[in-house]
């Protein structure tokens, strides 16, 4: 059996998740990636969570803190939090 890689994100700082995670490929070809549990931060837990291009480089990215909660298994990409639409005007505006 042969492992071939195909694609690489590496996050600048290195990053290293000593449990869960996940990358999810988007129909327009980026990967989101959520590193799962930092294990070097001491007191809250922190995540972090990167969209990158298909070249490997970082397109978006962010952090959430979580003091107190549970570890977070992965990130779930949505079209929307309303159900809004491209070009749709939210209720009041």
């Amino acid at each position: 059996m042969t492992a071939t890689k195909v694609w690489e994100y590496r996050n600048v700082p290195d990053l290293f998740s000593s449990a869960v995670g996940s990358a999810v490929r988007l129909s327009n070809g980026n990967i989101v990636v959520d590193f799962g549990v930092d294990p070097v931060t001491e007191g809250p837990s922190i995540y972090t969570v990167v969209e990158a291009g298909p070249a490997g480089n970082a397109v978006a990215s962010t952090t959430i803190s979580s003091p107190g909660k549970g570890d977070q298994n992965r990130a779930t990409p949505i079209g929307s939090l309303n159900a809004e639409t491209e070009g749709s005007v939210l209720p009041g505006q």
